[in-house]
C-alpha cells in the first residue's frame, strides 16, 4: 500500500502525459481510503487513452474473480427461472403466446 500510495500521483501525471490507459483489477478498494481515490482517480482520467495500456494487479486472486463470478452467474440463473415461472403463472398472456418467445430486457 505504502508504495502506490507514494507513487500514485507520479503515476498519474505519467499516464496523462503519455497517454497510458491504466486499469485496476482485483479488490483495490478495501484498501486505504486516500489510495482509493488516487487510484479512481488514475482509472477514470486515463480510460479514454489508447496508445498504451498499462493493467495492475492489486489486491487480486484468480481463484477469487473465478469463485465471485460464479456466484453472480448462479444468482442470474436462479433469478430468471424464478422469472420465468412467474411469468408462465401471472401472464395475461399465457395461453395466447409461449412464455419462451418473450424476452426480458435488462436496460
Amino acid at each position: 500500500q505504502r508504495f502506490f500510495h507514494d507513487k500514485s500521483k507520479t503515476l498519474i501525471k505519467l499516464a496523462n502525459e503519455k497517454k497510458i490507459n491504466v486499469t485496476i483489477f482485483g479488490k483495490w478498494y478495501d484498501l486505504e481510503g486516500q489510495l482509493v481515490e488516487q487510484l479512481k482517480v488514475l482509472n477514470n482520467e486515463t480510460k479514454e487513452f489508447d496508445h498504451f495500456f498499462l493493467n495492475l494487479c492489486i489486491n487480486y486472486n484468480g481463484k477469487e474473480e473465478i469463485t465471485d463470478a460464479s456466484r453472480v452467474i448462479i444468482r442470474k440463473i436462479i433469478q430468471e427461472k424464478t422469472l420465468n415461472k412467474t411469468c408462465e403463472t401471472t401472464l395475461s398472456t399465457k395461453y395466447k403466446v409461449p412464455t419462451s418467445l418473450i424476452y426480458l430486457l435488462d436496460l
